[in-house]
């Protein structure tokens, strides 16, 4: 007697991630993640369900927040055993005027990163301009993480009022004594300040013991002048370097630098923590840093009536165009008509609340009605982009007869 043994597999099923690579190290705000699923019926990711072609392949926008991104990407079978892929994202601040070959590039991208230091408003660093006592006293501030009150009831000084930005920064370092104002009413704020006083603060604001003996290491600071303690102490204790590794000069009356301030301050205890914290990919991701996602908008239809028309004749023409619902991505901000082949304009914007046409307000519907007289015969193409609030686009195509 002869046996057939007939097997049956049940078809292999997979989840991959092309990019981006778990442990990633970015700077861009948008990342696109890649993937493809075998034999997986549904996918969602950070909880948003995300559609996928018929070959399993799938695309959709990483929204990064600076510091450490969480991304959860998880698919089911027909059996809904699910099947999960961690990717752990690290989105670095940085800023055009800091090179790649400047030498405290990496202080001020990963200070900036937790937000303890700032940018002009011009969004540019200025890495070598002097540093001033108010931009120094709210630097000093974050990086301690200090107390900072919310709205201030009077001004800290007559040059420092209450409506200041830093003002309450201001405040808090005076407050724990770690600065201290020209007088009881003058603070400076637009002062520089000197690589003496910055490394004075240092050494208060980590809470160091001044050294008993000076052996002087730098020129320029005497073992009896006014100051060398805390200067010293701060070179002990690893806080502030020479200004060249061949001469041993300090330049202590020098204005100090918002790159060499940003430098003194990533060597505090509580930065050197954090910057360790921050490339430790096996701490600090969960649900509370879940990335936003984001795919470009989906047309449901696009459609002109009439959508036939006679030579020289006014129509008057409805054009309509479905988006996709967007609840778990961002918000479409404008839908925008290109009527060119019309001879009109090539920008005509499309409305949702209820006017110019439009019949229901937030209906995911985007309408506008308009006259129309066409110059010339055959078929006119009619396009429409849609974009959201991140910039993502889609578009979408129909067609209008115009007969002689």
């Amino acid at each position: 007697m002869f046996f057939c043994l007939i097997l049956s597999a049940q078809a292999f099923a997979e989840l991959y991630i092309f990019t981006p690579k778990d442990e990633a190290v970015v700077f861009d705000q948008v990342v696109t993640l890649r993937g493809k699923l075998d034999n997986l019926k549904s996918l969602k990711v950070n909880d948003k369900p995300v559609p996928f072609s018929e070959d399993g392949s799938f695309s959709c926008g990483l929204v990064l927040n600076h510091g450490k991104n969480n991304v959860i990407v998880k698919a089911f079978d027909k059996d809904e055993k699910h099947y999960v892929k961690q990717l752990r994202v690290v989105r670095l601040k940085e800023f055009n005027d800091v090179v790649q070959e400047h030498w405290a590039r990496n202080q001020i991208i990963y200070l900036a990163t937790y937000g303890f230091i700032d940018a002009y408003p011009d969004g540019n660093f200025h890495p070598e301009l002097p540093i001033s006592r108010g931009d120094f006293a709210a630097w000093l501030a974050k990086v301690r993480r200090l107390a900072v009150p919310e709205k201030l009831k009077q001004d800290v000084f007559f040059d420092v009022p209450k409506e200041l930005w830093a003002a309450p920064y201001i405040k808090a370092v005076i407050d724990a004594g770690y600065m201290d104002g020209y007088t009881s009413k003058i603070f400076g704020l637009n002062d520089p300040i000197s690589r003496r006083e910055a490394a004075d603060i240092a050494v208060k604001s980590e809470g160091l013991d001044l050294v008993n003996k000076i052996k002087p290491l730098f020129e320029d600071v005497g073992q009896e002048e006014e100051g060398a303690k805390p200067i010293y102490t701060a070179r002990k204790s690893g806080l502030v370097k020479g200004i060249s590794d061949s001469m041993p000069i300090f330049d202590p009356d020098r204005a100090i630098t918002r790159a060499e301030a940003a430098t003194l301050f990533s060597r505090f205890e509580r930065s050197v923590k954090s910057i360790k914290y921050l490339f430790d990919f096996g701490d600090g991701f969960g649900q509370y840093n879940l990335t936003k996602i984001n795919i470009s908008p989906k047309i449901l239809y696009f459609n002109i009536k009439p959508d036939q028309m006679r030579l020289s004749q006014k129509a008057a023409l409805k054009i309509r165009a479905k988006i996709e619902n967007r609840t778990s991505f961002y918000p479409i901000a404008t839908v925008w008509c290109d009527l060119s082949e019309l001879g009109g304009p090539t920008n005509v914007l499309m409305y949702d609340d209820g006017t110019n046409g439009d019949e229901e307000i937030l209906d995911n519907i985007y309408s506008i009605n308009i006259d129309y007289s066409a110059a010339a015969a055959g078929k006119k193409n009619i396009y429409i982009t849609v974009s959201d609030e991140l910039g993502w686009d889609s578009n979408a195509e129909t067609s209008l007869m115009v007969e002689e």
